[in-house]
């Protein structure tokens, strides 16, 4: 039997950019919903300081993370303009 697994990534806030991350990332919500299935959890959790999100995602497998990492570079590369 696969084991789930956590996957937590950590990122820095660029300067001015928080209010334009948390939108994007609330945006990005329903689309891993829809096309990630796999994804059951999947949370952010912005620094007391505002520097930095942590971002908490739990898959039932291996699979399921694989899925979500397919397409990544892609959806990363607009990202990258906020962290």
């Amino acid at each position: 039997m696969d084991a789930p697994i956590i996957f937590i990534s950590r990122n820095r806030i660029k300067d001015g950019m928080l209010a334009e991350f948390i939108s994007h990332y609330q945006n990005s919500i329903p689309r891993t919903q829809a096309e990630k299935p796999g994804t059951f959890v999947q949370l952010a959790y912005v620094s007391d300081d505002a520097a930095s999100v942590d971002i908490i995602r739990l898959f039932p497998h291996a699979d399921a993370l694989d899925d979500q990492l397919r397409g990544a570079d892609d959806r990363s590369k607009v990202t990258y303009q906020f962290i």
